[in-house]
């Protein structure tokens, strides 16, 4: 078999994907900015060092394989346009997408447009193609960690808005099937998990979990857009900010799914289980994130 390649292979959810495929042993090539950031793979997974951003980097990532994960962690379509024209030059059949959930809003948020417009480019390539549209990201917590630490709990604008979380380690259970079994090409999976929270109550499970307590302010979209421009932020991104905000917190983002159960015939995980397994590190660092 050839090796499936993964990108993103030392982030919450390439980390998951790694083990879980190894664990079946399945020859594995990781995409890698750096042999260091590399060290903590398994040995038997292979590394090759290039960045989605230089696509001369990228050829031998993709040589000899069949089936590769994409992950692409920047906010325009670049990464995804290079590794899709060096996958075509390289007879990669399938790429297993990682996009969000917002991807399926009608009308898509403008600060997700692209996720949508990063699924359309890599429909019209031409090759096979599965889409996994995660909730919001169970290991976001970890945002609210500095604030946490210095006594500034958590800051919300979503406020009554509810939203489905997914456990990084549920996406990459999906994922690892969409590589390796047939009958998912062509398939767009969103993944959530069983129970629609607020913000304020994943604090408050956050809080009972690590036996503390955890102040939890709701604030505006707009006082939200102020810290954001206070950041940095401009006025274009801040624009897009807000309107995201708004339309969570108006409950456009309340999906839940069976994707995760379907395809892969258990339930997923829960926040608080998310949040028990992974307690040390709201206290030690994000390092010590399973």
């Amino acid at each position: 078999m050839s090796p499936l390649l993964i990108t993103g292979a030392t982030g919450h959810i390439g980390s998951h994907l790694i083990k879980q495929l190894a664990a079946k042993g399945y020859p594995l090539r990781a995409l890698v900015r750096s042999r260091e950031k590399a060290a903590g793979l398994p040995q038997e997974v292979e590394r090759v060092t290039g960045d989605l951003a230089r696509p001369a980097t990228l050829s031998a990532a993709v040589d000899g394989v069949e089936r590769l994960f994409l992950l692409d962690p920047s906010t325009g379509l670049d990464f995804t346009k290079n590794m899709v024209e060096v996958s075509l030059q390289a007879g990669v059949r399938l790429i297993v997408d990682l996009s969000s959930i917002g991807a399926g809003l009608d009308p898509v948020p403008i600060l997700l447009r692209v996720f949508s417009d990063r699924e359309a480019l890599i429909k019209d390539a031409g090759m096979a193609w599965t889409i996994l549209r995660p909730g919001q990201l169970m290991s976001n917590a970890l945002w609210w960690l500095p604030s946490i630490q210095a006594g500034g709990g958590v800051r919300d604008p979503v406020g009554p808005g509810r939203v489905a979380s997914i456990d990084p380690a549920d996406i990459a259970a999906v994922a690892a099937i969409a590589l390796t079994q047939e009958g998912h090409a062509g398939a767009t999976y969103t993944l959530t998990d069983d129970e629609l929270l607020t913000t304020k109550q994943q604090v408050e499970i956050l809080a009972r979990v690590l036996g503390r307590s955890i102040d939890y302010v709701e604030i505006t979209p707009e006082e939200a857009v102020q810290d954001a421009l206070a950041r940095g932020m401009d006025q274009g991104g801040v624009a897009a900010l807000r309107e995201y905000n708004e339309r969570l917190r108006a409950d456009e983002g309340a999906i839940l799914t069976d994707d995760v159960e379907r395809v892969t015939e258990h339930k997923p995980a829960s926040f608080e289980s998310w949040c028990r397994r992974n307690a040390a590190a709201f206290g030690l660092g994000a390092d010590r994130l399973i």
